[in-house]
């Protein structure tokens, strides 16, 4: 067999040859295995991101002859926990999108990752200003820029609200008006996966209560009874038609007209509302629902999603160049639009201003984040961490489905949260 093999690459070769001496339109290149280094880059998402990043990395390639792109992608269900089994044995990619949390998670001592700041000659840090770069930097070192920013915002099926003769909600009452308007035709205000849920409950609890249930150092500080509050409002929503119950949401709900609405990332806007979109059905960006009182407390922004290089990887510069290319490159930008969201690097957003890309669903969600901006603050990592989401999932709907009282399943989600810090 090794004869063979041996035989079909000398064939390959002399073709080569052949080719390049018949054809001056024709030049088919050998290149060695050293003369180009091999550079891995991992990511989640739908099917448009795959699309648009395979694209971008073939032409990062074809015009980079000394580094070779090897690629992993998928969605992002069981993404973290893949993941998670990669670092933990050092085989992640050199190149990586990853979650602002997991910097927290993954490299809270600031080792987890490569230090991007000894790559000033091929990252151009330029295009991010001091505040961005510290959203990646952990005990001071630069271990991921953002994309985008990125906030839950909430998206109404306009068409579905105006027939029931509703504004869009800005209030907690004004759900569980909508609900009463609704209930009858078993359509619901809101609809939305668990981690948003989370995230939706807590900016009430934190209006409501002044409070929150982790410090910025991530430790617990709630107690039961904040907890016995959160599950109870939770058991509300869903009772009261208000929250369809997300163990029987889907994503497609809301371009279906099944719920009259979501939360959700601004950078997943395209992902929700296109088909609605593509029916020319209106779809409205709604405020950031409150008590009714001034301020957005409870809501908050984090980097939509970032990149980092693996702190193993064997030939950073080259990892660089790619990283510099998937952030700000107008090439690479021009294929990406605003899928990410609206980009935080400044050439990345003048390449969309200059070509007229800053519309859509996607900007409008841009533009109502950076218009409250100034009252939100950088989330906390614990609030995405994905074993405080699996636990508020678990004792949620144990207590939601009459597994447990209320009691209990407060008294269980508190010592859990309890434990994980």
């Amino acid at each position: 067999m090794r004869k063979n093999y041996l035989k079909y690459i000398s064939c390959l070769m002399m073709m080569a040859v052949l080719f390049t001496s018949c054809s001056s339109d024709v030049l088919v290149t050998v290149r060695p295995e050293s003369s180009s280094k091999p550079i891995s880059v991992s990511w989640w998402g739908n099917d448009p991101r795959h699309e648009y990043m395979i694209e971008g990395l073939n032409l990062f390639e074809a015009n980079n002859s000394d580094i070779r792109i090897d690629y992993s992608y998928a969605v992002w269900n069981g993404y973290e926990n893949r993941y998670q089994m990669l670092m933990k044995s050092h085989n992640n990619a050199d190149v990586m999108q990853i979650n602002y949390a997991w910097l927290t998670k993954y490299s809270s001592d600031g080792l987890g990752y490569y230090d991007l700041s000894g790559l000033s000659d091929v990252i151009d840090f330029s295009n991010f200003t001091a505040a961005d770069l510290a959203t990646g930097t952990m005990n001071g070192k630069l271990n991921a820029l953002p994309t985008a920013y990125n906030t839950s915002c909430f998206f109404y099926n306009g068409e579905i609200y105006s027939s029931y003769g509703l504004s869009t909600p800005s209030t907690w009452d004004d759900l569980f008006v909508a609900a009463d308007a609704m209930r009858d035709d078993d359509m619901y205000p809101l609809g939305m996966i668990y981690k948003h849920v989370f995230l939706v409950l807590n900016a009430w609890y934190e209006q409501n209560y002044n409070s929150q249930l982790f410090d910025e150092n991530g430790n617990y500080i709630g107690t039961e009874s904040d907890i016995k509050n959160i599950l109870e409002f939770y058991g509300e929503l869903v009772n009261n038609h208000v929250l369809m119950p997300p163990s029987e949401f889907e994503v497609s709900y809301f371009g279906a007209g099944n719920v009259a609405g979501v939360s959700c990332w601004a950078s997943d806007a395209q992902r929700y509302c296109s088909p609605l979109v593509e029916n020319n059905v209106p779809v409205i960006v709604g405020d950031f629902i409150s008590t009714g009182n001034e301020g957005g407390n409870g809501w908050y922004i984090k980097p939509a999603t970032m990149f980092a290089i693996s702190a193993n990887c064997d030939n950073p510069e080259e990892a660089g160049r790619v990283l510099d290319y998937l952030l700000n490159s107008p090439e690479f930008i021009m294929l990406q639009g605003t899928e990410r969201g609206i980009p935080v690097s400044v050439t990345a957003l003048e390449t969309l201003t200059e070509n007229d890309m800053l519309s859509g669903v996607e900007y409008d969600a841009g533009k109502v984040m950076r218009d409250n901006m100034g009252s939100m603050v950088l989330i906390n990592p614990m609030l995405e961490n994905s074993d405080v989401q699996d636990a508020f999932k678990t004792y949620a709907d144990m207590y939601l489905y009459g597994e447990l009282s209320l009691d209990e399943a407060a008294a269980a989600l508190n010592e859990t949260f309890s434990n994980l810090t």
